[in-house]
């Protein structure tokens, strides 16, 4: 028997945005504030946004229900919250929730709006001179969305042809710039004062040669020039690319005489590297899947392999398998402790977990109960299980972030809005975005993007689901 569930959903704080440079500390480990020592505003105590009940993200505006033939009653469909940047699309909908734009639109497919994006092209417009510099694919750029930026330029690290000095316009932190705000108008896309890269150096920014010799930077403390060889040092954090576990994407130096002055990290030559959780060669806030080992998406081949629909979810983060040519990226949220990029966050919970609504057929005068409405458990035992309870399948169940804290995280931190206490602005609040888990409202496994019934609980996603007598809109739910 096919069980569903069609009720408020799991709940998500999602809104998207890119990641300052405070989510890039020593060992990426788990992201706090100190308002005291890194001038951040200060972390709010509590939040008005409890992520156990917010109305789980989609990609549509309010009201749509999308294609998927569902159509559950509305006048028991949960209020769309609010709407900090008053564009209609809610705060928990809206990939850019702090600047009013068309809710949706996100080229690269990051799960961060365009209009917040640091990096909003799509990777292959950013590698366009990657082969000229023979550069090998772990050093070209993907759409990882975290988007530190370091020279204020208003290009994200992660894209940046030059991330040490600032080459972008007006833009950036040296004398007669302007640092760079999200929402901006960066000219990214004009090549003649952004990203200018007309030199013998393909590949590499103009800004990232010495004005005299025109050869690359090096910069005191770094491993090696500027450049995309293994032993140079694109990101002048002091780690060779080679091993760089993400070598776009800079660590704050620290100096280390093991991984146990890393905090989980491994020491590479002295130097604290990036926290690799699953131990795939592959930093975690670089890594398509953190939690599960799959180094072949930096390498020759692989990359199209590990991600065919370029979500930047790996093949084996994917919620199902057949989510893997759907595009789904992880929703981003905003909270005051993250590892590696990914939220401190446990967001199910029994107290507030949805009801598997049920089923009951009527006919004539009788009825009879197929399903009963009973609600979803982590454990459910076996004798209760379709009585009392319904068990959470187990790649739910297994999900960080879902029922259990993801790696390198030691407590749930709280979620932020633009309204929380000390976040005065979208600058302000995107220092605390990280990765939430994949968008599963009714929580049967299957993402969203590409569960045929997103809103019941249909773990074995069956293709006529939402149609006849499995419709959750017009079955009675129970016998009176």
């Amino acid at each position: 028997m096919v069980r569903r569930v069609c009720a408020p959903l799991l709940a998500v704080l999602c809104v998207c945005g890119p990641v300052a440079s405070d989510d890039t500390g020593t060992a990426d480990t788990a992201h706090t504030a100190d308002p005291a020592t890194t001038g951040e505003p200060p972390v709010p105590t509590t939040s008005s946004d409890d992520p156990s009940t917010t109305a789980a993200p989609t990609s549509e505006p309010p009201g749509d229900t999308g294609d998927t033939g569902d159509t559950a009653d509305t006048d028991d469909a949960p209020s769309p919250g609010p709407d900090g940047d008053e564009d209609g699309f809610p705060d928990a909908v809206d990939l850019c929730p702090s600047l009013p734009d068309d809710g949706a639109s996100d080229l690269d497919r990051d799960g961060i709006g365009d209009a917040c994006d640091l990096c909003p092209r799509e990777p292959q417009h950013y590698n366009d001179r990657a082969g000229d510099a023979q550069a090998p694919v772990y050093m070209q750029v993907r759409n990882i969305p975290h988007q530190a930026d370091l020279d204020r330029d208003g290009i994200g690290d992660v894209c940046d042809n030059c991330i040490v000095r600032p080459n972008c316009g007006e833009f950036g932190d040296g004398d007669g710039q302007t640092p760079a705000h999200i929402g901006d108008a960066v000219p990214f896309d004009d090549l003649s004062v952004c990203q200018v890269d007309v030199d013998a150096a393909p590949y590499l920014g103009d800004g990232c040669l010495d004005g005299q010799t025109q050869l690359p930077l090096e910069l005191p403390g770094a491993a090696g020039p500027v450049g995309f060889l293994d032993a140079d040092d694109f990101d002048q954090d002091g780690l060779a690319n080679v091993e760089d576990l993400c070598p776009r994407f800079r660590v704050e130096a620290a100096a280390c005489a093991g991984p146990e002055d890393c905090g989980g990290a491994a020491c590479t030559h002295d130097r604290c590297n990036h926290v690799d959780a699953d131990n795939d060669g592959v930093g975690d806030p670089c890594d398509t899947c953190p939690s599960a080992a799959n180094p072949k998406q930096v390498l020759d081949g692989g990359q199209q392999e590990d991600d065919p629909d370029g979500d930047f979810v790996g093949d084996v983060c994917e919620s199902d398998a057949l989510c893997s040519d759907h595009i789904d990226p992880r929703p981003i949220g905003f909270n005051t402790l993250s590892a590696g990029g990914v939220c401190c966050v446990a967001l199910f919970d029994e107290d507030v977990a949805p009801l598997d609504p049920g089923h009951a057929v009527v006919d004539g005068q009788s009825c009879e109960v197929v399903d009963p409405a009973v609600p979803l458990r982590v454990i459910c035992p076996e004798d209760q299980e379709n009585i009392t309870c319904r068990q959470l399948p187990a790649g739910v169940v297994a999900r960080p972030g879902v029922v259990g804290l993801p790696p390198g995280c030691d407590a749930a931190g709280v979620p932020l809005t633009l309204g929380s206490p000390g976040i005065a602005s979208h600058d302000d609040l995107y220092r605390f975005a990280c990765r939430l888990p994949a968008r599963d409202r009714d929580l049967d496994g299957v993402g969203d993007a590409c569960d045929l019934c997103p809103d019941a609980f249909d773990p074995n996603n069956g293709e006529t689901f939402c149609t006849g007598d499995y419709d959750p809109a017009t079955n009675q739910t129970t016998c009176p």
